[in-house]
């Protein structure tokens, strides 16, 4: 699977759909979670170099998505690429049951709060909140040191994304 290749996909199942259930299918396929089926996840096999570029392209990115197409199947994609990505970047540290944070400069953040602020949908933006609140609460203990600085700081952060929000 080439970089165009996943391109004429996304364009295909994602911006092109026809319904949202196509999208929502792709969304569960990408990351290994199609319902009903054995089907393997399109990235088995694959490295982290082409999650980077889904990640950074297609969520993050030029190409981002349309609010019409971030609901829970596609937030669901969103948090797999970015659970994935700052695990091998060395940011998270993931087990089945278990997160925590290492470092907090992680990839994708931006958009984790611009998600919270423009999604349409409620369960998306309760999901984002949820992840933003985890993501400071499950700091690991090279971070206890600064545990309240970096609450302080989560707290002005989403006080300046609601005051930007409302200012729009």
């Amino acid at each position: 699977l080439t970089e165009d290749h996943f391109s004429s996909l996304w364009n295909n199942f994602v911006i092109l759909a026809p319904c949202q259930w196509d999208a929502d299918y792709f969304f569960s396929w990408i990351i290994g979670k199609a319902e009903n089926t054995r089907d393997k996840t399109m990235f088995d096999g694959l490295g982290n170099k082409m999650r980077r570029f889904v990640f950074d392209k297609f969520f993050c990115g030029i190409t981002k998505l349309h609010q019409s197409r971030l609901n829970p199947k596609c937030f669901q994609a969103f948090n797999y690429f970015f659970k994935i990505l700052n695990s091998v970047e060395g940011n998270l540290e993931l087990s089945h049951d278990f997160m925590r944070v290492i470092r907090r400069e992680m990839i994708g953040m931006s958009t984790l709060w611009r998600f919270l602020f423009e999604s349409e949908c409620l369960e998306v933006t309760q999901s984002c909140a949820n992840f933003l609140v985890s993501l400071n609460l499950k700091l690991g203990t090279q971070l206890n040191k600064t545990k309240l600085q970096i609450w302080t700081k989560f707290l002005d952060d989403c006080m300046q994304g609601v005051t930007t929000a409302l200012e729009e």
